[in-house]
C-alpha cells in the first residue's frame, strides 16, 4: 500500500469517528433529522418539478409565482420565465388616421408631384400593404381578445398594446398590468413615422421597454378559447413550437418531403424547388442514377448517367 492509500485510509477513519462523535452528542440527532428534512424536501421538489412540467425548473427558486394577470401562482406547471404578451391595434375610424391616408391618396392620383422623398416613401408602403380604411376597421375585437387572456392565460405577466397614439375609449388605463405603447416609443428614427407597414412594427416590438426576454405577439381579432400554457407556444426541451394552418405542400409533384434530404438521389426531387434533392444528387449515386455536375444540361442542370 502507498503513502497515498495510508492517508486516504486515514482520513476515511477520521471522519467516521467525528461522525460517530457528532451522532452521539446531544445534538446530533437533531441534526441528523434536519438533513433528512431538507434533503427529503428537496428529492420532492425535483420530482414534483419533472412530473408537472416535464423537465425540472431551472429558475423554480428565483420566480415571483404571483406576478401573473390573475395574482394567484402557477408554480405547480409555470416552470418558464415571465411571458409577456404585445397587440398591435389601430382604430379604422380615427378621423387622423383617415385624413393621413387620405392626404396619400391624394399624392397618388397627383402622380407623387411636390412630394417629398419621404412622402413617397410613404405612398409605396400603402400601395405594398394595401392599407385603406376598411383594414383598419375595429370591431372591439380586442375587447374580447383581453378577456380570453385573462381567463385562458392568467400566467401572462403584463399586456403591451402598441398603437399610434390611440386608444380604445374602453380601456381601463389604470390596470397595473396593462401598458399602451405608441410607435414613437419603439422607432429609433422617428422620421419613419407615420407607419402603416405591419412588417416593419412588428420588428421593432423587442424594443418595448420592460418586455419580457420571450413575448407572444398577436393581432386584436385573435381569441382564446381554452386553457393554454406556456409549453404551448415554447418548451425548454424543443424550443419554440410552431403551428401550420395548412400542409405544407411538396418542394416538386412527385417528391415526397422525407425524401429530401434523406443521402440517395431522387429523381423527382432533383430540381431547383427541392435545393437538388437537399443537395443528395450533387455527385452521388441515387436509387438506380447517378448525378454529376455537367453545366446546363440535362435534368435541371445535372447529367443523367445510368449505372
Amino acid at each position: 500500500m502507498g503513502m497515498r492509500d495510508v492517508w486516504i485510509s486515514r482520513g476515511q477513519k477520521l471522519m467516521q469517528r467525528q461522525c460517530y462523535t457528532i451522532l452521539g452528542s446531544r445534538w446530533g440527532v437533531a441534526l441528523l433529522f434536519v438533513a433528512s428534512v431538507v434533503t427529503l424536501n428537496t428529492l420532492l421538489q425535483v420530482i414534483d418539478g419533472w412530473f408537472s412540467s416535464g423537465i425540472v425548473c431551472p429558475h423554480r427558486c428565483d420566480m415571483n409565482w404571483k406576478d401573473n394577470l390573475r395574482g394567484r401562482s402557477f408554480e405547480k406547471y409555470l416552470c418558464y420565465e415571465p411571458i409577456d404578451v404585445v397587440y398591435t391595434w389601430v382604430n379604422g375610424s380615427d378621423s387622423r388616421l383617415l385624413g393621413s391616408i387620405e392626404y396619400y391618396k391624394q399624392l397618388d392620383m397627383q402622380g407623387g408631384l411636390n412630394a417629398t422623398l419621404a412622402e413617397l416613401q410613404k405612398l409605396e408602403e400603402l400601395k405594398r400593404d394595401k392599407a385603406d380604411a376598411s383594414r383598419f376597421k375595429d370591431n372591439e375585437e380586442l375587447r374580447y381578445s383581453l378577456r380570453s387572456i385573462e381567463h385562458f392565460a392568467g400566467w401572462v405577466r403584463h399586456i403591451y398594446i402598441v398603437t399610434n397614439g390611440q386608444i380604445p375609449s374602453w380601456l381601463d388605463l389604470t390596470n397595473p398590468r396593462l401598458t399602451v405603447v405608441q410607435h414613437s416609443d419603439i422607432f429609433l428614427n422617428q422620421s419613419h413615422l407615420p407607419v402603416f407597414s405591419s412588417p416593419a412594427i412588428e420588428s421593432h416590438l423587442h424594443r418595448i421597454k420592460g418586455i419580457s426576454k420571450r413575448f407572444i405577439y398577436l393581432n386584436d381579432d385573435t381569441f382564446f378559447g381554452n386553457y393554454i400554457r406556456p409549453e404551448d407556444f415554447y418548451t425548454h426541451n424543443n424550443g419554440y413550437n410552431i403551428y401550420l394552418s395548412w400542409a405544407v405542400p411538396d418542394c416538386a409533384s412527385g417528391c415526397v418531403g422525407t425524401w429530401v434530404g434523406d443521402g440517395y438521389c431522387d429523381t423527382p426531387c432533383n430540381v431547383s424547388g427541392c435545393n437538388f434533392d437537399g443537395g443528395d444528387c450533387i455527385g452521388k449515386k441515387g436509387r438506380g442514377a447517378d448525378y454529376s455536375w455537367q453545366g446546363n444540361i440535362g435534368y435541371e442542370g445535372y447529367q443523367y448517367q445510368s449505372e
